[in-house]
């Protein structure tokens, strides 16, 4: 299916993921399944603003939160909010479970996210794009256009990797160590340490062992500190923080708002039921 307009070079196949196969047959206004319906419809006539407050609504309700994820992630591709998008579809990959259409339209078009926000020269994310694309054409699902443009859009990414590596600045080797003795001078000759006589100041014959014993204060000691409390190394955080502009943090603080919403909406409703008095169970 070769779809032209909305990026050159790249092929997108976004679509919703049907809800109907665990819709009831009469399902109430208050329902999450009447809502996923709704949220259907919306984004069938273009208004993703409206399906993606429906999604926003029942997001921590429905059985199947992956699907819904999956869903807003295609939303956000077609407003080109490709950083939410790729969000949406890795909670999407999380939720799936073995190789189904949802995981292979997931890594699909979670390539394609990665492909736009690669700028055609972040190694990192093409060569997880090339990734995503070969993980969808090893599933085996999809009809004969999808593959085809999963082979299409992975010769793209691949493509694009290679010539960003090219680009790459070269990582410097450590340097190799040299045995030559007149290039590498041979390491400093440690110190004697004292040796303890009988003869020592105290008189004593094995000599005074306690720590204000000899002469100055302590020698440094050679040996390594084992491992344990305060001797690890500290992880450093490598990867690149990605900004959000100001309409995708009001989206993410409006999603969060809503949850926690849900949330303690059950808080409360789970304190009335453990208040109503049980009988003895004897």
């Amino acid at each position: 299916m070769r779809s032209a307009g909305i990026t050159t070079g790249i092929l997108l196949c976004i679509s919703l993921l049907s809800p109907l196969l665990f819709l009831e047959s009469n399902p109430t206004l208050e329902n999450p399944d009447f809502i996923l319906q709704k949220a259907q419809r919306a984004f069938e006539t273009q208004h993703l603003d409206e399906a993606l407050e429906h999604y926003d609504q029942i997001s921590t309700q429905v059985a199947d939160p992956g699907l819904v994820a999956f869903n807003r992630g295609v939303i956000y591709v077609k407003q080109e909010r490709y950083s939410l998008a790729e969000r949406c579809f890795r909670q999407a990959l999380d939720g799936s479970e073995g190789q189904s259409e949802r995981s292979t339209r997931a890594f699909y078009n979670l390539g394609i996210c990665l492909l736009k926000q690669s700028d055609d020269k972040d190694v990192k994310r093409l060569n997880a794009a090339v990734a995503c694309f070969t993980s969808a054409l090893e599933a085996g699902i999809g009809d004969d256009d999808f593959k085809s443009d999963a082979e299409y859009n992975l010769q793209i990414a691949q493509l694009l990797y290679q010539q960003a590596k090219a680009k790459a600045p070269p990582v410097p080797e450590p340097p190799e160590k040299n045995s030559d003795p007149k290039i590498d001078p041979p390491p400093p000759e440690r110190e004697p340490m004292p040796m303890k006589t009988e003869n020592s100041s105290n008189g004593s014959e094995t000599g005074d062992r306690s720590p204000t014993a000899g002469q100055g204060n302590a020698q440094p000691s050679d040996r390594k500190p084992l491992p344990g409390a305060g001797s690890l190394p500290v992880l450093m955080d490598t990867s690149e923080p990605q900004p959000l502009n100001p309409e995708e943090t009001r989206d993410l603080l409006k999603s969060a708002e809503k949850r926690l919403k849900g949330e303690r909406q059950r808080v409360r409703e789970g304190a009335t039921n453990a208040d109503r008095p049980r009988p003895n169970n004897w």
